[in-house]
């Protein structure tokens, strides 16, 4: 397999912090690599220093200059106001056509195009920045973080993605806290800790498997060697002063000393305590605990239509569906924060609720004590001692607790308020996204605590493996409509992945039926022989039954008009590289003899234009191939 880079004894630190210590490993062309570990503990840094945005304090960093290296970044870097296309140009620095090639590939309408980064859901803006590094035809891509904030369509749709990179011999490099996406991406592993830097031949739980089973030889190890000494320190204690026995005495605390100076291969073992979740157990609520009849959402615009429930008390409920269709607006018309445009929810009488959301996170007073936003919690239910113990449990020291609010990390943020809802008694915990910024472990240890605690759940997350753990009933919010689900979560999954596959491994129903509607309105455009139905834009069942006889043409026929299409496109393709050549000519012979003249700035205008007409007119064949193709 060919090394793609090769890392050799790289160290970095972060004023007094280190993060890496003489590390060395290879990556090579076709892999594909998980990469986990707890926040700030470096993995960014790592994806940053391969980036070349950060150098190494020692160490190296070789590349195999014969690849191209894409990479995808966890934050947004696009002006306010910023047009889609006109990022996707910027990012890829790639010729129009091209982007909007790629574009329509990955789902991106004609619409969806000309809108501003800052008004599309953030399923969306993965697949704009997966058009921009992809469009640029890397051999290796780095993401970091790319499924945060994803809903599951846009996780199953990035997913057929990485494996259409894997089948084309494209390796890549995935920085995810989400155990099940890297599970069924990634074919290996690599944990960063403040301990050590591993690279695992094998997926994730195939990794953390085989470092349990290390961890319990060390400890095993361990208690055999604490065994031997004690034995070895009773009898030197019992016999060094007896002269018969002296002899043997002094060989037993040689053998003691060569013990104690053999070092022992502990690196598995944290030396950071575990984080614990409990949640203070209530009543076990039996029968229905709420109901509601009742149409959700804001003046002027309903987000879910007639939602009728009855649901049963001790449940923990899983509300998932795509992003933008009204989870969050659920969430906060149960909890109280905005009401029912139309008509009534109530809970079971007495029950106190409490509220968990990204939104709340960010309101806590930046100036207040970490102390003083738990005391808020606790309301003078429990003592200071009592929150001091269980705020070392969370990781918090008596040296945290005059801390402020302000110079907390992101994830320290999440669990300070994750420990307030701890203090309070709640019945009910209504939960949007509470695991986003906690590593496995802390994910791990938040979703048992909730499957135990004996209160009701409700909660968003779009992590699998916490829905898994956590969920006993599933609420799908889709097309204006909340409705409990029949099945568990992995029905739910197993039947919205065979949706997947069947729009070409890559785009939801919506998507692909949109992008075809789109084109049965101009009634008066031909595709080769063959008109355009004419539709009634209001009805989907009719553009539907257009699009089917539409396409229903025979075999040869299709084949044929696809060839013709493919031909148009090799012809356009060429003349716009060389009309863009005779554009860049034309510039440089104006920049370079200083002729800024009006008549030279009308030639570059009409040639822009034409470029533009081309542009418009590829892309039209182009969407029109793709739809034969896909059939």
């Amino acid at each position: 397999m060919k090394p793609l880079i090769d890392i050799k004894n790289l160290s970095y630190h972060i004023g007094s912090k280190t993060l890496f210590d003489n590390i060395s490993f290879t990556i090579n062309q076709e892999d594909t690599i998980g990469v986990i570990g707890k926040n700030g503990i470096g993995k960014t840094t790592l994806y940053r220093l391969i980036k070349k945005e950060l150098q190494p304090d020692s160490g190296e960093i070789i590349y195999n200059q014969n690849v191209k290296l894409g990479f995808l970044d966890q934050f947004e870097d696009w002006n306010k106001d910023e047009v889609v296309i006109d990022y996707i140009i910027k990012k890829s620095k790639q010729d129009p056509w091209v982007c909007y090639k790629y574009s329509f590939q990955f789902g991106l309408t004609s619409e969806l195009l000309t809108l501003p980064m800052e008004a599309i859901s953030s399923g969306y803006r993965m697949r704009v920045k997966l058009v921009s590094v992809l469009s640029t035809e890397p051999d290796f891509l780095f993401l970091d973080e790319p499924t945060n904030y994803l809903d599951l369509d846009t996780q199953l749709f990035l997913e057929n993605v990485l494996k259409e990179l894997k089948n084309s011999k494209i390796g890549y490099f995935i920085i995810s806290h989400d155990r099940e996406f890297l599970l069924r991406t990634c074919e290996n592993t690599l944990e960063i800790t403040r301990n050590y830097f591993y690279y695992y031949k094998g997926d994730v739980n195939e990794y953390l498997e085989w470092k349990q089973k290390q961890i319990d030889s060390v400890i095993q190890t361990q208690k055999e060697i604490q065994k031997k000494k004690e034995k070895l320190e009773l009898f030197i204690n019992r016999f060094k002063a007896k002269a018969t026995k002296s002899s043997q005495a002094k060989s037993k605390e040689k053998l003691l000393r060569r013990i104690q100076e053999v070092p022992l291969n502990d690196h598995f073992l944290s030396k950071e305590r575990k984080i614990f979740f409990h949640f203070i157990d209530v009543y076990k609520q039996t029968g229905i605990i709420f109901e509601c009849k009742m149409s959700t959402g804001y003046p002027n615009c309903v987000v879910s239509k007639n939602v009728e429930l009855y649901l049963a008390g001790s449940e923990k409920y899983a509300i998932i569906g795509p992003n933008g269709e009204g989870k969050t607006t659920f969430l906060k018309t149960i909890a109280g924060f905005i009401e029912p445009i139309e008509g009534y929810y109530k809970w079971q009488k007495n029950k106190t609720i409490g509220y968990y959301s990204h939104e709340m996170v960010s309101q806590l007073d930046p100036e207040i004590k970490v102390i003083d936003v738990l005391l808020k919690f606790a309301n003078g239910n429990i003592s200071s001692n009592e929150i001091k113990k269980i705020a070392g449990i969370m990781h918090f020291t008596e040296n945290d607790f005059e801390k402020k609010v302000q110079v907390l990390s992101g994830g320290e943020r999440v669990r300070l308020y994750l420990m307030g809802l701890l203090l309070q008694k709640n019945d009910v915990l209504i939960l949007d996204e509470p695991n986003t910024h906690l590593d496995f472990e802390t994910t791990e240890s938040l979703a048992l605590a909730l499957k135990e605690f004996s209160g009701t759940v409700f909660f968003v997350s779009h992590d699998r493996t916490f829905v898994k753990t956590v969920a006993t009933k599933i609420i799908e919010v889709f097309d204006k409509k909340i409705q409990v689900y029949a099945g568990n979560y992995e029905d739910y999954v197993y039947h919205k992945r065979l949706e997947i596959e069947k729009q070409n491994q890559s785009l939801d129903t919506k998507i692909v039926y949109y992008s075809l509607i789109q084109s049965t309105q101009k009634s008066t455009k031909k595709n080769g022989n063959s008109p355009l139905p004419i539709t009634n834009p209001d009805d989907p069942t009719s553009n539907k039954k257009a699009l089917i006889q539409y396409f229903d043409m025979g075999y040869k026929a299709r084949k044929k008009e696809i060839r013709k299409l493919r031909e148009e496109l090799r012809e356009m393709e060429k003349y716009l590289k060389e009309l863009e050549q005779k554009r860049d000519q034309l510039w440089q012979f104006i920049e370079e003899n200083n002729l800024h003249t009006p008549e030279n700035y009308e030639k570059m205008q009409r040639i822009n234009e034409r470029l533009q007409e081309l542009e418009n007119k590829w892309y039209e064949l182009q969407s029109r191939l793709d739809e034969l193709e896909n059939l």
